[in-house]
């Protein structure tokens, strides 16, 4: 680099040296639970493993702002299955406790 020159100037921007995270085990983990609570989190569970299996293809090709975006995008979708079937847990609680009351009286 020459005097005055800018850092970074006629360079190509800085590269992640390791490959994103891919989520899957967070994935399939949100899936199950979610085949067990409710169809909802079992399906936002599959689109967050599809995403998280694209990571690695992604990186491989050189796509990298596509793995990391397939990253972002797979750990997003695992976090909503989960608050989908924690949802479904709370409400189908709420409804037994409300059904369990009402019965009883």
């Amino acid at each position: 680099m020459t005097y005055g020159q800018q850092p970074g100037y006629g360079y190509p921007p800085a590269q992640p040296q390791f490959e994103p995270p891919a989520h899957l085990g967070f994935a399939v983990v949100a899936t199950i639970i979610g085949t067990l609570t409710c169809l909802v989190g079992t399906a936002v569970g599959l689109v967050a493993i599809v995403f998280g299996t694209q990571v690695h293809s992604k990186w491989i090709a050189g796509d990298v702002a596509g793995a990391i975006d397939a990253s972002k995008k797979a750990r997003g979708w695992a976090i909503g299955a989960m608050v989908a079937n924690v949802l479904c847990v709370v409400l189908g609680l709420g409804y037994l406790v409300v059904t369990l009351t009402h019965s009883s009286s």
